[in-house]
Formats: structure tokens, sequence, C-alpha cells
């Protein structure tokens, strides 16, 4: 009799960490976690003439954690190359449902630009316009 408590007991453990294990597999499809952080270089001209700017840099992530589909907008055209490219030269965490990876769509990558020495510390996030669209190699 007591064998049987046990068989359940082991029963219900193993129910109860699968089920919590399954919520926990399947990551919103907004969050991607990066392998290492984005290091965009500050745009020359920017620097030039004191500029800060914010960009959102949105793309997909494929099974093998490459980021592809990249839509870049910015505060200003001179932030949108390098954002693109920072987004692009960095692996993320793949999405995973029932412990097989899968494509996470429309990831949301926010990069700020802002110049050393600014009182303000904050860019009108509102004045967003899209980048062109230009390849990178």
């Amino acid at each position: 009799m007591r064998w049987g408590y046990v068989v359940i007991i082991l029963l219900l453990w193993c129910w109860s960490s699968l089920e919590a294990h399954g919520q926990n597999d399947e990551p919103s499809p907004k969050e991607a976690v990066p392998l290492e952080q984005p290091v965009p270089s500050y745009p020359f001209l920017a620097g030039l003439f004191g500029m800060s700017g914010y960009c959102e840099v949105r793309f997909d992530v494929d099974e093998r954690g490459y980021s592809f589909n990249h839509y870049t907008t910015c505060t200003d055209y001179v932030f949108c190359f390098q954002s693109k490219k920072a987004v692009t030269q960095v692996l993320f965490k793949p999405a995973y449902r029932h412990g097989e990876p899968r494509v996470r769509r429309n990831v949301i990558y926010p990069l700020e630009y802002i110049m050393e020495g600014d009182e303000s510390g904050s860019v009108d996030r509102d004045r967003l316009k899209p980048c062109r669209k230009v390849p990178i190699s």
C-alpha cells in the first residue's frame, strides 16, 4: 500500500514539473534575449554636431538565433545605418515551443544615442521616422 502512495506522489510531482516547464517554454514573441548586447558606433556626423537620437529596430529571429527582416525607425536619419548594423551582428536566443526552436516575429530592439554632457538626457521618441532600406554587407 505504501508503494502505491509513493508512485502517486512521484507521478503528481512529475506532472507538476512538466506543467511548469511548459509555461516557461513559450516566451513572449517580442522578448528577444541577445547573447551579447549590440554595440553601435556613434555616427561621426551626429558626434560632430552634438546630436542625440533614438532608434527602434524591428526584426524577426530565426530558429538559430539570427535576425532577419530588419525595419529601422530613428529620430534622425544619421543614426539609421549604425543601429541596423549593430543589431544584425548579434545572435539572439531563439524562441522555443514544446522544446523545439521556432521563429520569433516582430521583435523590437531600442537603441538610444546620448552625447556625454547632454543635460536633458532624453530624446523625443515621438519623432521616429522610417529609415531608407540600405543593404548592409
